[in-house]
């Protein structure tokens, strides 16, 4: 990700990366990503 030029994180292309793969399997354990990561 980037740092925007305020200094926050730019999500606008990388929310769905490993980062964001893992934050949906925790928050919503019942989506297609969580059941993967936790069926492991």
């Amino acid at each position: 990700m980037k740092a925007g030029a305020s200094g926050r994180l730019d999500f606008s292309g990388g929310v769905k990366d490993s980062g964001g793969r893992v934050a949906d399997a925790l928050l919503y354990p019942g989506t297609e990503a969580g059941r993967r990561i936790r069926g492991q």
